[in-house]
């Protein structure tokens, strides 16, 4: 069985378990049960909800708890970050299970985790895309009399090819 807590914070800002239940498995159904029983005994909608990442409690927290801000919780994702990411420290490189650089071309958060874990104050060179940079542009773009400018010269004009 499994047992799944509702906590919560008091008055006097201390963790208190103000209900729980146990459930034969983790699935959709299960978690919908559970909470439709916690809302038919508190008559209302907690203001916030933290869980863990399992996908068949967020989709019947989204189902059920409709009123809800719904966040994963930090120690949940910061205990499962080594297993997403590594850091490789002689290549200065960092892999990722979600890709979001190889893919995407930005850095995820987890590698700004891994970076924040392992003291790393600067983004790597390798992962700074020229797009990123102020120079991507020639400065002759950001030139206020360019804007404005009705003058066909090679300097006011943006080649567009």
């Amino acid at each position: 069985m499994i047992f799944v807590p509702f906590t919560g914070v008091d008055h006097h800002k201390k963790c208190v378990i103000f209900d729980a239940g146990m459930l034969y498995d983790e699935t959709i159904e299960s978690y919908t049960w559970l909470l439709n029983t916690f809302l038919a005994a508190h008559k209302k909608q907690p203001i916030f909800i933290l869980t863990d990442q399992d996908a068949s409690m967020k989709q019947a927290v989204s189902t059920v708890l409709t009123n809800s801000i719904h966040r994963l919780c930090m120690w949940h994702i910061m205990r499962k970050l080594p297993s997403k990411v590594s850091l490789n420290v002689p290549e200065q490189t960092v892999s990722c299970t979600c890709l979001g650089f190889t893919r995407i071309g930005y850095l995820c958060r987890h590698v700004f985790c891994i970076f924040r874990y392992n003291q790393i104050e600067r983004i790597l060179s390798h992962y700074i895309i020229p797009r990123w940079k102020r120079d991507a542009l020639p400065s002759v773009v950001h030139n206020i009399s360019n804007v404005y400018s009705s003058e066909k010269s090679d300097l006011a004009i943006i080649n567009n090819e």
